[in-house]
């Protein structure tokens, strides 16, 4: 036992060590086990974004045992110690809880739904995944962007919601032959219309850009399927 209430032996340095192996090994196995455990890609893509958070948690619980230990002698110090790591952990990780806590709130109330047409912050998508801490969203140029929840909380978003079972996909379409705009227009709008993934209750939509490339926004009946639709469309063009 040291001044101030603060206990060292040799005794304690093997517990604290065993602890902290005990603990790494437990993590690691985890780890080892999320990689091989049969799940869905977008199960172990977000249990992959959860696991650092549950990572500091259990350095904040083994650092609060260890303080515990080296202060049995006096409760009080060791009461300062563990609120002091307490605070401290949650202000470390105060971005990942505000990501957390926005992504909980925006799935459980609806807000969000997998295949809604967001627009926010000037960038304009469709939510591909929804993950634990963050959410894919796709562009029109079929870039996949992953935008913490928190950059959402505060900030206008444009949301345009499903609805008769259509999912929107937007692609665009370039280096078609210049001068033919109607019949180049109307020839996709009708490709798009022919795939059987396509909405018959939401028609294809088709607008020619400054830069002569088309911007086709079409609905599919599954989520997931407007990528089909883009390459029945890609594939009967070249013919």
């Amino acid at each position: 036992m040291t001044p101030g209430g603060l206990h060292l032996n040799v005794w304690l340095f093997v517990k604290l060590l065993g602890l902290a192996l005990c603990l790494l090994l437990l993590v690691r196995g985890l780890r080892i086990l999320l990689q091989i455990a049969p799940m869905s890609n977008a199960r172990r893509r977000s249990l992959e974004q959860a696991f650092p958070m549950a990572e500091l948690i259990v350095s904040i619980l083994y650092l609060v045992a260890g303080v515990q230990l080296l202060f049995e002698g006096d409760p009080w110090l060791a009461s300062i110690a563990v609120l002091g790591i307490l605070f401290g952990g949650l202000w470390l990780a105060r971005i990942a809880l505000m990501d957390l806590l926005t992504g909980v709130f925006l799935r459980t109330n609806g807000s969000l739904v997998r295949g809604d047409w967001i627009c926010v912050e000037g960038l304009e998508g469709q939510v591909s995944w929804l993950g634990t801490r963050a959410l894919s969203v796709r562009t029109s140029s079929g870039d996949v962007v992953l935008i913490p929840y928190s950059r959402l909380a505060g900030q206008p978003m444009v949301r345009t919601t499903r609805s008769d079972g259509a999912h929107r996909h937007t692609f665009r379409l370039e280096g078609l032959p210049s001068g033919q705009d109607e019949p180049a227009a109307e020839r996709i709008r009708h490709l798009a219309w022919l795939c059987h993934w396509s909405s018959a209750a939401q028609p294809p939509s088709v607008r020619r850009g400054p830069d002569d490339a088309y911007e086709v926004t079409v609905f599919a009946l599954e989520p997931d399927r407007g990528l089909q639709i883009e390459a029945f469309v890609r594939k009967h063009l070249k013919r």
